[in-house]
């Protein structure tokens, strides 16, 4: 899944897939498990079921989990922006 732009909000399904976002003040919602999330950009707001990683470049960026499959039951994140974060919801 490929979201480039600015402003979208869009939902898609997913079982396995990876989430890619170039851009800003995006809000997307995957239902179903995502193996990686990565996001390029500021602003941006993703809402999905379950995944196991996540990548962020940029500031003020959310994304939003109910479960992960790793051992930890946490997502393996890399946050580079003031601001981003991942949050179990």
């Amino acid at each position: 899944i490929h979201v480039e732009g600015v402003g979208h909000q869009k939902k898609f399904s997913s079982d396995g897939g990876v989430l890619h976002i170039e851009g800003a003040n995006n809000t997307i919602t995957v239902k179903g498990f995502l193996s990686k999330v990565i996001i390029e950009g500021a602003g941006n707001t993703v809402y999905v079921d379950k995944v196991s990683s996540v990548k962020i470049e940029g500031a003020g960026t959310k994304v939003y989990y109910k479960t992960s499959p790793t051992k930890t039951g946490r997502p393996a994140t890399n946050i580079f922006g003031a601001g981003s974060s991942v949050i179990k919801q």
